[in-house]
């Protein structure tokens, strides 16, 4: 995934971001990093969405905080499925 980054115009390279690394900051932070990456994904005054490459999906556990426990990834990518494809 990442010499795709180095294929790609610097008008069209986009960030990557372990799922790994999702699944750990949920576990410290909670809910608001699903907002972090659903709701909060637009591009600054704008409606378009902010594209993300999220890498190895599937692979994470799901992750616990204080009692709530979550796959992080499923919801992040059908809260962002429901917010752009309206």
């Amino acid at each position: 995934m990442n010499l795709l980054l180095y294929l790609l115009p610097p008008a069209h390279r986009y960030p990557m971001k372990p799922c790994r690394e999702i699944a750990f900051e949920f576990a410290t932070d909670s809910c608001p990093v699903i907002n972090r990456y659903s709701k909060q994904s637009f591009h600054p005054g704008t409606e378009n969405p902010l594209a993300i490459c999220f890498d190895d999906p599937g692979l994470d556990a799901p992750i616990q905080y204080f009692g709530n426990t979550a796959n992080t990834m499923a919801e992040i990518l059908l809260s962002r499925y429901d917010y752009f494809s309206i």
